[in-house]
């Protein structure tokens, strides 16, 4: 068997399974990668995790008690990864480890950390993390043109340097959330959405 064909190691910080919109993209992100040949896939998991029993089939589940935002995730995990033997890691969020020696791969679904803060010092951090995660990674990934431009516009507003934005811009690709397969299948007969959420006839629901 040649070196080519050895399958790709892939690292997923699994540990936001569960948790809201995060948790969900894991979720599908997980369901279409098992069914992909040559790929060889782990999960960093919370101690408590809880994954589908489809998944441990199928990847490996590696327990890591290191939190959510906490210090220890920046500053120590990136050390256990490169120790893993790993191809790539590849972080659901902006809260990208230090100290990486494996190319790495973020997603970035909003900046509403920035935008509409819930407490009046989580821009300052969001936009620090963020910045230094993007400056980092090897790819970055966008859910949204809106999300990437919003990307830019932060980028901007920090004066970088000359070319720093741009670069990361660059390696900046817009791959927008997919319909989960489930709902390809499933047949509304007419009126359900009317009848469902109480809307007047003529009326339109969007869910952004």
């Amino acid at each position: 068997m040649g070196e080519s064909s050895k399958p790709l190691k892939v690292l997923i910080d699994a540990r936001k399974s569960g948790h809201g919109g995060i948790g969900v993209y894991l979720g599908n992100l997980l369901s279409g990668l098992v069914v992909q040949p040559n790929l060889d896939i782990s999960l960093l998991c919370r101690p408590d995790c809880f994954l589908p029993t489809l998944w441990p089939s199928k990847v490996h589940l590696i327990k890591e008690s290191a939190g959510l935002y906490s210090l220890s995730e920046l500053l120590f995990l990136g050390e256990k990864i490169n120790k893993g033997g790993f191809d790539v890691f590849h972080c659901p969020h902006y809260t990208l480890p230090y100290n990486l020696k494996i190319p790495s791969v973020i997603t970035l679904h909003d900046l509403i950390h920035i935008e509409c803060p819930e407490k009046w010092y989580y821009p300052m951090i969001a936009s620090h993390l963020i910045t230094s995660a993007v400056k980092r990674a090897t790819r970055v990934i966008a859910v949204s043109q809106y999300t990437k431009d919003k990307l830019a516009k932060m980028l901007d507003a920090k004066n970088l340097g000359q070319g720093v934005a741009s670069g990361i811009m660059q390696k900046t690709s817009v791959i927008g959330n997919a319909v989960d397969p489930f709902f390809l299948g499933v047949k509304v007969e007419p009126g359900y959405l009317e009848e469902r959420f109480e809307l007047e006839p003529g009326y339109f629901l969007a869910v952004m």
